[in-house]
């Protein structure tokens, strides 16, 4: 697959992570598609992408799509890509819809729930579990599924029609904190629990938010949306997170099919990290205590998974993005794992907390 225009970061990333993509999203390319391939009954292929379109292939051709507007980065070229579907789904409106317009027509249609918190306690120095609700109107998708968290401070109230489009919109500073979770867990009694990682000090950021909050205080959330695909044919899951995501981790490990051994590696800087999570007893937890630097801790995680036999094994990860890379890297190309048994997620960033 050839891939120009690019800064070569940006290149890198598109080069590892568009199979998978493509595996996931075929039914969505083969729309964009279809207004010059005609009608396409097999997979289709990305052989070419650039910062001005894409070459799809299929059924023996091809043809180089435009998009509408020149794309730098990924953010863009995923907008991009959602573009050229909406486009397509114009032409024919008849097409089955596709698996990424179910994704985002749940995004559009997320819900600003109001709440307040009930409790909030320290899980380790670095990890906080907070309980927020009651959201009696609140849909879950169950396990890994993930939501924006809007803190109020300094007397900015939420809008009383915010939508997520318009929070987005809205100058920073007039616009509630805000910043993605995973839902630890969700009660029939509308009330979730989000375990929230501790970093820095920054009176604006969501993390000082999480050490600082009291029972009453007001919060709202955007969601849910969900992530997890439950995998079949499996013996054995392996879930490796970061603090970030204990909670998905946890979540997703109690939602598997009692039938699959199942083993968590918390990736921690240390012992004083360590937490009782409260599993049950089918399910394992290994802490792997890594170094903080994010290529060491990359490399030291990869190590560790390239020692865990890979048949009939399914492998989660989530946390840091270097980290979830090596680790993507490592299983898809270097082992060849299928794409359908290996699910990773980069939730951050250095500095992009």
């Amino acid at each position: 697959m050839q891939v120009t225009g690019f800064a070569p970061d940006v290149t890198e990333t598109i080069q590892e992570l568009l199979p998978e993509v493509v595996v996931q999203y075929n039914d969505t390319i083969r729309l964009a598609a279809r207004p010059q391939l005609g009608p396409i009954d097999t997979d289709v292929e990305i052989s070419e992408i650039s910062t001005d379109g894409v070459r799809i292939a299929a059924n023996g051709e091809s043809v180089w799509v435009d998009f509408a507007s020149p794309v730098t980065g990924l953010d863009q070229l995923a907008q991009a890509t959602v573009d050229l579907a909406e486009a397509a789904r114009d032409i024919h409106p008849d097409e089955p819809m596709t698996s990424l317009e179910v994704i985002m027509t749940t995004a559009r249609g997320q819900r600003l729930h109001r709440g307040t918190v009930i409790e909030a306690r320290f899980l380790s120095d670095h990890l906080a579990a907070v309980r927020l609700g009651p959201f009696p109107g609140f849909e879950s998708l169950g396990w890994d599924q993930s939501l924006s968290v809007l803190t109020l401070a300094d007397g900015r109230p939420v809008p009383d029609d915010l939508t997520l489009e318009s929070w987005r919109d809205m100058p920073e500073h007039e616009s509630p904190r805000g910043r993605t979770y995973t839902v630890r867990s969700f009660g029939a009694d509308g009330v979730m629990e989000i375990w929230m990682a501790l970093h820095g000090d920054d009176p604006e950021s969501t993390s000082t938010w999480a050490q600082q909050c009291q029972p009453g205080d007001p919060v709202a959330v955007f969601g849910p949306r969900g992530r997890f695909t439950e995998p079949t044919g499996v013996d054995h899951a392996v879930l490796v997170a970061d603090e970030t995501a204990f909670g998905a981790a946890v979540a997703v490990a109690e939602g598997l099919d009692p039938a699959i051994s199942t083993t968590i590696v918390g990736v921690i800087g240390g012992p004083d990290h360590e937490i009782d999570v409260g599993l049950d007893d089918r399910i394992a937890i290994r802490w792997m205590h890594a170094p903080v630097d994010v290529d060491a801790r990359a490399s030291a995680v990869t190590k560790h998974v390239e020692g865990i036999a890979t048949d009939r094994t399914y492998f989660w990860g989530a946390g840091e993005f270097e980290m979830t890379r090596s680790l993507r890297r490592s299983l898809r190309k270097d082992r060849g794992v299928p794409v359908e048994r290996v699910a990773i997620s980069a939730y951050w960033r250095p500095g992009r907390h």
